[in-house]
């Protein structure tokens, strides 16, 4: 789905002769856009509501050194 470009020149960019704003090329738009949408995939693939950033902690506990799961007495 691609929207109209926001067509509108920044005073600088006018200044310099550069053109016009474009609001879909900008790299922070992309970024957004990117994010939003591994955020859905995601959300839909991961199991019992578990969000990014607890997957995360779960992989790097994975990925340490085993960990003991039994208590010494005494």
């Amino acid at each position: 789905m691609r929207r109209e470009k926001l067509n509108m020149a920044t005073p600088a960019a006018a200044a310099a002769g550069h053109g016009r704003y474009v609001l879909d090329d900008q790299v922070g738009y992309l970024l957004r856009v990117a994010l939003q949408r591994h955020t859905a995939i995601f959300t839909t693939r991961m199991i019992e509501g578990l969000t990014q950033t607890q997957f995360a902690a779960l992989a790097m506990l994975a990925e340490a050194a085993p960990v003991r799961r039994t208590i010494s007495a005494g």
